[in-house]
């Protein structure tokens, strides 16, 4: 209805801030995903691990991977790059399976080694609002699509919500996970559970988009 829409849009305005981003009408690009080109940021060097329940990090370009190992957690207006390329498989960002009530809102993850190695978020009860996973190529540069996670999001066990993210994924060849084929790339992989939800998203994989 109407109202229904007028309730949605306010909603997702207030939380975003005043940049007439519509859920479900606004199609998610890196122009309006990922943290803001305006933020300025403080870098911190290596992983970053958050152990405290209830607290906000905000405006940090992280060099490593991020670790959320506590419940009521905000992190807002970052960049996570990911780190070395490790040699084995690596999640830019481990949302820990006992946590709660975690919320990703406009935050880039791109890997700064990208290889077939990372992968973008994994995590249970956690919400991705407007986030941009991906790599630093354009779409108008040759390298589009050849230097981003393997797999954007990873949905495990219960209530993991994506709301206006902007997703895209990178196929790599010899993949020891695929037997030495390519990777399977995929824009969203859901590892059973329930509670999930998935609204006005844009999803360009190189497998499929929703596993």
């Amino acid at each position: 209805s109407g109202a229904a829409r007028r309730l949605m849009r306010t909603r997702f305005k207030n939380a975003i801030g005043s940049d007439q981003f519509i859920l479900g009408i606004t199609e998610p690009t890196r122009a309006n995903t990922g943290c803001p080109s305006n933020v300025i940021l403080t870098t911190h060097q290596g992983d970053y691990t958050i152990n405290t329940a209830g607290v906000t990090i905000e405006g940090l370009r992280i060099t490593g991977r991020l670790y959320i190992k506590a419940s009521n957690v905000t992190v807002k207006n970052c960049i996570v790059q990911g780190g070395p390329d490790t040699g084995a498989t690596r999640f830019l960002v481990n949302i820990s399976l006992n946590t709660t009530n975690t919320l990703l809102e406009r935050v880039s993850v791109i890997p700064v080694n990208p290889s077939v190695y990372a992968y973008g978020i994994v995590g249970t009860n956690f919400i991705a609002r407007r986030c941009f996973i991906g790599g630093t190529a354009l779409p108008t540069e040759a390298n589009y699509l050849k230097d981003g996670p393997v797999d954007a999001l990873n949905f495990e066990q219960q209530n993991c919500v994506a709301e206006g993210c902007c997703l895209e994924t990178t196929q790599y060849a010899s993949d020891p996970v695929q037997g030495g084929g390519v990777s399977h790339s995929d824009c969203i992989q859901i590892s059973g559970g329930s509670g999930y939800k998935i609204v006005g998203c844009s999803l360009n994989a190189q497998s499929q988009g929703i596993v």
